[in-house]
């Protein structure tokens, strides 16, 4: 009895397992339960730590990685914990909270998604080269194949000029804009015998007439460009000598109808001063001006202006009458007498052949303010 006691003790003692034994076996498979848990946090949270790790060092300009992440693991290191460092029972709470408890598995994962980000960022890489080759060869070909403006598109929105004269050929006298004849590069013999009984051509009254009522005090009258677009256009719509532009409605910009005048002076074939005038113009000045006393000058130019044919004669005085006016208000335009000459003097006053004295000769800048300030002296 007393050993079947013992023996039955025994087995009872090895089937029915004491209460700290239970609570020892309650703890360990909780225990085990909740690390689980951890793990898959963890594995989650390092797979992200790693994918930082790795977009730092790949855009590193200068070959080295930024600081890591505040989780403390290097990027030279990581793998290697895990692959030779497996979490032991004694270290559960501390090793399952910094590493997965499968390392190979966890290695092959962060393997995988390094490739695979690579490559995402590869063929990213590769349809955005793609992309500006295409792009390339559509511009290409649509130049090789001759989309492009044609002249006359070019000349209405003011990119190509028509203006000039190069070997004899004066362009400006082609018509890009209908079969009529252009107004500008007319002769002006030719322009003043189309209207009979008109010693100003229409053109050039209205400018006056239209800069007079609205930018004598325009600042850089004549100075400042105007729009190329908009000055082909008005330039366009004068076909003959008769016409007539309401400028109050078709114009905006007081510079644009200051530009539309300097182009039909500067495309006269013959200047407003004749050829034969650009000598004694030029040389009587160099020899006689004298600011203290002009009136040698006056009385030499008063004999030269005689020489200027009787038909153009009348716009020449009408031309300097409104420069004259005109320099009157330079303290708002800044258009002073010298700054006419600048402007004008080029166009007005030039020799029938340029040679590269001529060319360096800005004589004829300072007639034409001489012109300008004397005008009463002069005309008067």
């Amino acid at each position: 009895d007393a050993g079947g006691f013992s023996s039955s003790a025994s087995m009872s003692s090895f089937t029915s397992p004491s209460p700290s034994s239970f609570s020892s076996s309650a703890t360990s498979s909780f225990g085990t339960t909740k690390a689980n848990q951890r793990d898959s946090g963890t594995r989650k949270a390092f797979l992200g730590t790693r994918t930082k790790l790795i977009d730092t060092e790949e855009d590193a300009g200068d070959g080295q990685a930024r600081s890591p992440p505040s989780s403390g693991i290097r990027p030279s290191q990581s793998l290697q914990s895990f692959a030779s460092s497996p979490p032991s029972s004694s270290l559960a709470h501390s090793s399952m909270s910094a590493f997965p408890p499968s390392s190979s598995s966890s290695s092959s994962s962060m393997m995988s998604s390094s490739v695979s980000m690579n490559s995402f960022l590869d063929a990213e890489n590769n349809d955005s080269i793609v992309q500006n080759k295409k792009q390339t060869r559509t511009v290409l070909e649509n130049f090789l194949r001759g989309k492009r403006p044609d002249m006359n598109e070019l000349i209405s929105r003011g990119i190509l000029s028509t203006e000039g004269n190069i070997d004899g050929i004066t362009f400006a006298k082609k018509n890009y804009f209908g079969d009529k004849t252009e107004l500008i590069g007319m002769p002006l013999n030719e322009l003043l015998e189309a209207v009979p009984g008109r010693d100003i051509p229409f053109l050039v009254d209205q400018c006056v007439t239209y800069i007079r009522r609205n930018a004598m005090t325009l600042h850089g009258v004549f100075r400042v460009s105007p729009n190329q677009q908009e000055l082909s256009r008005l330039r366009a719509l004068y076909k003959t000598p008769l016409e007539v532009i309401d400028l109050e409605r078709k114009v905006k910009d007081p510079h644009v109808v200051a530009g539309l005048l300097k182009t039909f002076l500067s495309s006269l074939p013959e200047p407003l001063f004749p050829f034969t005038l650009y000598t004694p113009l030029v040389s009587s000045f160099e020899k006689l001006f004298d600011q203290e006393n002009p009136q040698a000058l006056i009385a030499e130019y008063r004999i030269l202006l005689r020489l200027i044919p009787k038909a153009q004669a009348p716009l020449v005085k009408f031309l300097f009458q409104f420069l004259y006016e005109l320099q009157q208000h330079s303290e708002k335009n800044m258009m002073t007498p010298s700054n006419l000459g600048i402007v004008f003097g080029p166009n007005l006053i030039k020799p029938e052949k340029q040679t590269q004295d001529t060319m360096l000769n800005m004589t004829n800048r300072d007639v034409i303010s001489f012109l300008v300030t004397h005008f009463h002296g002069l005309w008067g």
